[in-house]
């Protein structure tokens, strides 16, 4: 501690002239007869509730608390600091009641603990305070965030935290899937930090459209009865095409108009041939296997009758059943595959990790 010049005055007496003794003995005669005296007064202590301006000894501020000067910050400080030290908020978990004078006017709810919520006095009720997370661009990131730190990315707009040691968005929990309208995959998952293209480790599911499912992938957990005409499928499997190929069983039953029935041959004897499923047929050359055949006697036409009148000359009949391959190119051409799928916007899919 420094010493501070003060104007107090050091006077003493005279030594006695007859003064006899060792060195001890006139040490303790000058010092029994030295005075501290000051011209106008002395004040051991400050009063008072300004402070005092440099160091003027001990200040008892407002009559009630000793305050005493600190060389470090060049100030007064309390000499209890408990004297010094406020509330600086509520900590408990029921509601305070409305603050009043010097009480704090915010309140941190504990619970078991736990930090449930932080809340400031409005004037008028407990609001709840809002703390906004650190904002930047993407480059500007911390470098070493902390786990569940949160950052507002600008060049992406999206509140993101770090969590199991990746930046990835809030938004979502792992295995949620959603589209995103980019055209490019890379932009759409520079966006979505967190997220992969949903195809990424499973090469069936890439391209699909996505349905509902009835039960669980394995086990009888969770089991819905689909809508009438659809067959219950497990989460995780596929099915369908983009395009099919009908068969002879998959065309309706219907019939055809007989385009020339006079001029197929003599008499009125028909004959309607089908093959059946299973059914092996013989391929008669050139005609068709599925005819219409007319038999006469060899001298007069058959009469025609009905209204469907005279097709060209040289129609024939043939139904629509399909020919094994082999055979078929005889008689018609080869099914042609068509499109099954409905009209589709395709979109990146992406799932949370």
């Amino acid at each position: 501690m420094s010493l501070q010049r003060t104007n107090l005055v050091l006077s003493s007496t005279p030594l006695a002239a007859d003064f006899s003794g060792d060195v001890q003995a006139l040490f303790a005669a000058m010092v029994s007869r030295l005075k501290i005296l000051s011209p106008t007064g002395s004040t051991l202590f400050q009063t008072g509730d300004v402070e005092p301006v440099g160091n003027q000894g001990p200040w008892l501020k407002d009559g009630s608390a000793w305050w005493v000067y600190d060389e470090v910050t060049g100030r007064y400080a309390p000499a209890d600091i408990s004297d010094s030290a406020a509330l600086p908020f509520w900590l408990q978990n029921t509601t305070p009641a409305g603050p009043t004078g010097s009480e704090p006017l915010v309140w941190m709810q504990t619970f078991n603990g736990r930090i449930i919520g932080l809340y400031g006095w409005n004037g008028a009720v407990w609001r709840k305070a809002s703390v906004p997370p650190a904002t930047g661009t993407t480059a500007a990131r911390p470098s070493d965030p902390q786990d569940l730190e949160q950052y507002w990315d600008t060049d992406i707009h999206c509140l993101i935290h770090f969590e199991r040691g990746s930046w990835r968005t809030v938004a979502g929990t792992p295995g949620d899937a959603k589209f995103v309208v980019l055209g490019l995959l890379e932009d759409a998952i520079r966006t979505n930090p967190g997220w992969v293209y949903v195809g990424e480790f499973d090469p069936s599911v890439r391209g699909r459209a996505v349905g509902i499912a009835t039960k669980d992938t394995s086990g009888i957990n969770a089991v819905y009865t689909p809508d009438t005409g659809l067959t219950a499928r497990a989460a995780g499997a596929t099915a369908g095409s983009e395009t099919v190929v009908l068969g002879s069983a998959d065309v309706e039953q219907h019939t055809h108009v007989i385009g020339h029935a006079e001029a197929l041959h003599f008499d009125n004897n028909a004959i309607f041939q089908r093959a059946d499923d299973g059914e092996t047929i013989s391929v008669p050359s050139p005609q068709p296997p599925n005819q219409f055949l007319v038999k006469g006697d060899g001298t007069s036409d058959g009469s025609q009758a009905g209204e469907a009148g005279s097709g060209l000359v040289g129609t024939s009949l043939l139904t629509s059943r399909q020919l094994p391959l082999a055979t078929q190119p005889n008689y018609t051409g080869v099914a042609d595959a068509h499109e099954n799928t409905t009209p589709t916007l395709y979109l990146w899919c992406l799932v949370k990790t």
